[in-house]
């Protein structure tokens, strides 16, 4: 049996039973009882509390409980009781990671991580796209300036089809560097949150509420 490690880890796989000890000297866990609590995209998810090894908090979680916890980042709070005194004495953050055994890829990062990058993603995009976009546009709208202000014989039919051209081509760019990559981001944002980050099961499903003795 591997021994306990003695301090809170910074990644833990799902499906696996997670332990280890922790000594706090003025909080002993023969007076005091730790309890640690789970948060995810800021709700409470879980929590779990430690048994008493001597003075020593000793933490097991099992395995059937770990496997109920989704992948991704959660903030992790240590909390000692007794009686009516109350005192935080831990407070960081630790990864949860798909169990690879069960399950393929996942993606780590939070849902807000993920709406920046993609914000990002597409900000880079047009940033990219911009040059080329407008040299064309440019060039196309110089060529049929000619016809926007047409004179002479049949001018009134050469002005309205530059006038259409020219507005058609204009909408366009304003289109395809301005709202194309708002539309973008807003599908692939309702994609996740309908679908789930890997297109698989919805994003709404939170680890159980067991606790580990």
């Amino acid at each position: 049996m591997a021994e306990p490690k003695a301090y809170e880890p910074e990644k833990l796989t799902s499906g696996v039973t997670w332990k280890w000890k922790k000594t706090i000297s003025d909080y002993p866990a023969s007076e005091w009882t730790l309890t640690y609590y789970l948060r995810k995209d800021g709700a409470t998810a879980t929590s779990f509390s430690a048994a008493a090894d001597g003075d020593t908090h000793l933490v097991t979680v099992a395995a059937a409980t770990t496997a109920g916890y989704a992948a991704g980042v959660y903030d992790i709070i240590g909390v000692v009781v007794k009686a009516a005194e109350k005192y935080v004495v831990f407070d960081g953050i630790f990864e949860v990671l798909t169990n690879p055994a069960t399950a393929g890829a996942y993606d780590p990062r939070t849902h807000a991580r993920r709406v920046l990058d993609l914000i990002e993603a597409a900000m880079e995009a047009v940033r990219l796209r911009l040059r080329p976009i407008l040299m064309t546009a440019f060039a196309f709208i110089l060529g049929v300036l000619p016809l926007v202000f047409a004179t002479g014989p049949g001018a009134n039919a050469r002005h309205s089809i530059g006038t259409t051209v020219l507005g058609g081509m204009i909408a366009s760019t304003f289109l395809s560097l301005l709202i194309v990559p708002v539309i973008y981001i807003v599908v692939e944002f309702v994609r996740e949150r309908v679908f789930g980050a890997d297109g698989g099961e919805p994003p709404s499903g939170e680890p159980s509420s067991e606790t580990a003795a």
